[in-house]
């Protein structure tokens, strides 16, 4: 009976492991890599915003001819690379922050459409138009994009501290599982020895003692009556009878 009770908790706090364990290794490859996409797609937000940025201030010192203009298009590549990153949002604040990112982006590309009739004048309205214009809205955009990538990279980290809390929760019921088993069986080996081998070894040492020196039975329980206790008396009624056959002959 001990020992089932003691497999049984055993086997149950397997179970429970194991459906934490696989429900933690859902969670982790699923949350984690979702952080560490929008971590990536951020800076990558980031290093198109640059490229881009850069391209229009390199053109405002190019000489072009009256009438010719740089090729200043909507930069696709930043709206796909958009597009990905709403697939990987955790947490609320990073769809807030992706919005004004999307905002200030919309604003950006308004401005740069100005660019074909800017052009259209000489190196002084270009330079004044890129530096106060198009300068600060390019700074907000890439404000935006930092404070989403700070964002993504703290869901990251916190969902690591969370990944270290599940793991040491899942394996506590193990903890407690072998812990309990062990008080289990040492209470189990005491009760057993106390109530069944010692007992078994002092009706032994009576026999032993009769069969070779011819002495009384006198072993004695200090338990409630039981069937090993009726045994023992059962076992004293036979020898003492054995005594007495052997006076008579």
């Amino acid at each position: 009976m001990g020992s089932t009770v003691i497999g049984l908790i055993l086997l149950i706090s397997c179970i429970i492991s194991f459906v934490e364990f696989e429900r933690l290794s859902k969670y982790v490859s699923s949350v984690l890599a979702d952080n560490i996409a929008c971590v990536n797609t951020s800076r990558n937000l980031m290093n198109i915003s640059e490229e881009y940025n850069t391209y229009i201030l390199e053109q405002i010192g190019s000489d072009y001819s009256k009438g010719e203009i740089p090729q200043l298009t909507g930069n696709q590549d930043f709206v796909s690379s958009f597009e990905n990153l709403k697939n990987h949002f955790t947490i609320e604040e990073e769809k807030a922050m992706a919005d004004s990112v999307l905002y200030a982006f919309v604003t950006y590309m308004h401005v740069v459409n100005e660019a074909p009739d800017i052009w259209l004048g000489g190196y002084s309205q270009r330079r004044e138009w890129y530096f106060d214009r198009l300068q600060g809205v390019y700074d907000k955009l890439r404000n935006y994009i930092q404070g989403l990538t700070l964002i993504s990279q703290n869901a990251l980290a916190e969902n690591y501290y969370n990944l270290n809390d599940r793991f040491y929760r899942s394996i506590t019921p193990i903890i407690v599982a072998a812990v309990v088993g062990i008080i289990l069986v040492m209470l189990f080996n005491y009760f057993i020895n106390i109530y069944f081998v010692k007992p078994v070894i002092r009706i032994n040492k009576g026999l032993k003692s009769y069969r070779e020196y011819n002495k009384g039975y006198d072993v004695r329980f200090d338990y409630g009556r039981d069937q090993l206790q009726e045994l023992n008396e059962n076992i004293k009624e036979i020898i003492e009878e054995n005594r007495a056959l052997k006076k008579k002959i």
